[in-house]
């Protein structure tokens, strides 16, 4: 996972572009979240959701941050895994674009599907991002975010991976595994993962 664009710390402004050559998809990517390891804790309030958290390698950039970029133009969004197996996929939408905070952050569009993972947003479309603070899941018996150890677009049946289809907030499959993407054959724990943005071209 040896990348230029992870030697920065989470602050006010956005993180330095993702600007790597070598990288398959091109470069101008904007990272949005990575989970490396263990280290980082992302059982997070929403003030903490909203503004930033995380160091090193282990971050999330704000959701404040995420709209203000989104909501200027048309975005790509691509999400890269590493499945508890070992297998690398990605998923990538070509229109990624989410609510203010008045709105809950909703997650408002994704545009077309492409890639290896399988499209494991498109349950969440529409679905408001949630905190174990601030409950606005679609789940009336309980709060996702407490289940599931983070915040995230969380669906009605947040505990059923066969319908909620990705959480990439929680736990990695070492800590217990309530961070999965809904793969072609079924749910897998993940050991890694990073989202990033950029203006569609």
């Amino acid at each position: 996972y040896d990348s230029p664009c992870l030697g920065y710390s989470v602050g006010n402004n956005w993180p330095a572009p993702c600007i790597d050559g070598n990288h398959p998809f091109g470069d101008g990517w904007l990272l949005v979240q990575q989970r490396v390891d263990e280290t980082g804790n992302f059982y997070r309030s929403w003030a903490d959701y909203k503004s930033a958290f995380g160091q090193g390698d282990n971050f999330w950039v704000g959701l404040d941050a995420i709209h203000r970029e989104v909501s200027s133009g048309t975005h790509e969004l691509i999400v890269e895994m590493v499945g508890e197996y070992g297998e690398y996929r990605f998923a990538r939408y070509s229109n990624f674009l989410i609510g203010n905070e008045t709105e809950s952050y909703a997650l408002k569009e994704l545009g077309q599907y492409s890639g290896t993972a399988g499209d494991g947003l498109v349950t969440h479309k529409g679905a408001a991002f949630s905190t174990f603070d601030r409950d606005r899941d679609q789940n009336a018996n309980q709060n996702c975010a407490v289940g599931l150890k983070g915040g995230w677009w969380f669906t009605r049946s947040c505990m059923d991976r066969s319908v909620q289809s990705c959480n990439l907030n929680g736990k990695l499959a070492e800590q217990g595994g309530t961070l999965y993407w809904r793969v072609r054959r079924g749910s897998e724990s993940l050991k890694y993962v990073r989202m990033m943005i950029r203006e569609a071209e």
